[in-house]
């Protein structure tokens, strides 16, 4: 249970340093009025962020066990769909058009 606790509080603190990675990539974007001409370090960065904060928290879930294998499976198999959802109707919108 305290690998919960501390893994339900860490999640909090990177959301401090994404949120101002994105307030400097949202200034770039509005700035140079182009996604391409944000930096790209800011856009690795935020990347990176991403990626590194959802192994921490799947792996200490796992390891807390507060989620099972089956439940991250599950949420990723959702994901996707939905995602694929989404592109699909996108697609057959873009098609139409």
């Amino acid at each position: 249970m305290q690998l919960y606790t501390i893994t339900d509080w860490l999640g909090l603190v990177p959301f401090g340093f994404v949120f101002g990675f994105a307030v400097l990539g949202l200034i770039q974007l509005i700035r140079r009025k182009s996604f391409l001409k944000v930096d790209f370090n800011i856009l690795v960065l935020g990347g990176f962020y991403l990626i590194a904060f959802t192994v921490f928290m799947v792996g200490g879930r796992l390891i807390s066990g507060v989620h099972w294998l089956t439940d991250i499976i599950g949420g990723i198999l959702l994901s996707a769909g939905l995602v694929m959802l989404y592109y699909s109707v996108n697609s057959l919108q873009s098609n139409k058009d």
